[in-house]
């Protein structure tokens, strides 16, 4: 017990030193900062943010591969709804008699594949990026 009594004054100042020596640090980067560019800026401050943005990084990743297979899935649900609803349609018209189908019909439905295809392709290719 005694020998932390001991110790704790000392750590104690030892903090105060490196609270002192990085005040000063920062004062010393702001002058110099300020003497080159004329603006004030602080290196020590840049490097601390990019230090900060550098740990966010991989949540950001995590976050946006989330998103992406929130998408997939919006876009696959989509996908699956309007074409059950395209081959319905398709049977009513049968059952009625009526042309099957426009050919403008068919080409906004391939259109449509297209596009889920490609956006497909996209997510994977993001998906493996990350």
């Amino acid at each position: 017990m005694e020998s932390l009594d001991l110790i704790k004054p000392k750590l104690e100042m030892a903090e105060a030193d490196l609270r002192s020596v990085s005040m000063t640090l920062h004062s010393e980067f702001a002058a110099r900062g300020r003497a080159l560019g004329g603006e004030s800026f602080n290196i020590v401050s840049l490097l601390e943010r990019i230090e900060r943005l550098a740990e966010q990084v991989p949540e950001l990743q995590k976050q946006c591969s989330e998103l992406v297979l929130l998408k997939q899935d919006a876009v696959d649900t989509s996908k699956e709804v309007l074409l059950h609803n395209r081959s319905t349609l398709v049977q009513l018209k049968q059952q009625m008699r009526d042309p099957v189908l426009a050919e403008h019909e068919d080409t906004v439905c391939t259109d449509f594949k297209d596009m889920c295809n490609l956006y497909t392709k996209q997510a994977v290719a993001v998906r493996n990026f990350t």
